[in-house]
């Protein structure tokens, strides 16, 4: 993203050190300068105060349940922030209700199916919502 997205600046969080080399490596032989790796598991970095609220958009990889990715990634979401959860092959619906109910503070905008490019192996995208008082009551 960081290589097609140059006007938007990208933060990658990576609890292993290995990894962290690896891409800052990687970014500085690309001269990716909108893109800073932060090494640390992300319930202790959204402590710092840089990150607090920090982003617009804040996405994971099929890694985290996805209530316990959305109690993560309030601390770093901006006030009607959005998050993306990339999830694998399973039906999306086994992953979540009405986000109303299940995930308070935020609310399913869209789930979307995909193939991956080469082996088509299909994968599901969740969208998340952000709920500030606005948006709750615009929907009562």
């Amino acid at each position: 993203l960081a290589i097609l997205l140059t006007q938007s600046h990208m933060t990658l969080l990576e609890v292993r050190r290995k990894r962290v080399s690896f891409l800052k490596t990687v970014a500085r032989n690309l001269r990716l300068e909108n893109l800073t790796i932060c090494e640390g598991r992300a319930e202790i970095l959204a402590q710092e105060h840089q990150l607090h609220q920090a982003f617009d958009v804040v996405v994971t990889r099929a890694t985290w349940d996805t209530e316990q990715f959305l109690r993560l990634a309030t601390p770093f979401l901006r006030k009607s922030g959005v998050t993306i959860i990339m999830k694998g092959p399973e039906n999306p619906k086994d992953h979540h209700r009405d986000a109303r109910e299940e995930f308070p503070g935020f609310r399913l905008q869209e789930q979307r199916a995909y193939a991956l490019p080469f082996g088509r192996e299909k994968r599901n995208l969740l969208i998340f919502a952000q709920l500030t008082a606005e948006n709750v009551s615009r929907d009562t």
